[in-house]
């Protein structure tokens, strides 16, 4: 079993910090974090970990509520984050806290998320490559 890490975001920050747990209860950042999630300016109200690129490596997504997005960040199983092609994803109303479940039963998650703004549920579709 490998080891457990932890993935953080501040609610008015761009970055997504990664520390990583050596095995013996210590926490170091890994290389390059935090790592930016989303651009202008950020109001972060949601943070989700899941595989949603298909290759068995846990990505993150986050949702901004300015900037009426969610993003996506591939992880590549050591801490580090990259922007996955497309990101953020605009959704047209203010996201909150979301959720990743397989509601299709395709075998992919999708991402479930409240629209504060917009009184409606957005419910992106998971392709299983990050988009």
């Amino acid at each position: 079993m490998g080891d457990l890490n932890v993935v953080a975001s501040d609610h008015d920050n761009v970055g997504v910090s990664v520390p990583l747990e050596d095995g013996q209860g210590h926490f170091a950042a890994a290389a390059g974090s935090p790592f930016a999630a989303h651009g202008r300016v950020p109001h972060n109200h949601g943070l989700a970990v899941g595989d949603v690129s298909g290759d068995g490596i846990p990505d993150v997504l986050t949702s901004n509520q300015i900037d009426q997005s969610i993003s996506v960040l591939r992880g590549d199983g050591t801490g580090r984050l990259t922007p996955a092609p497309g990101s953020p994803v605009a959704l047209g109303a203010e996201p909150y806290s979301l959720k990743l479940a397989d509601l299709d039963g395709d075998g992919k998650l999708d991402v479930v998320v409240p629209l504060a703004s917009g009184r409606a549920v957005a419910v992106p579709r998971g392709a299983g490559n990050d988009t």
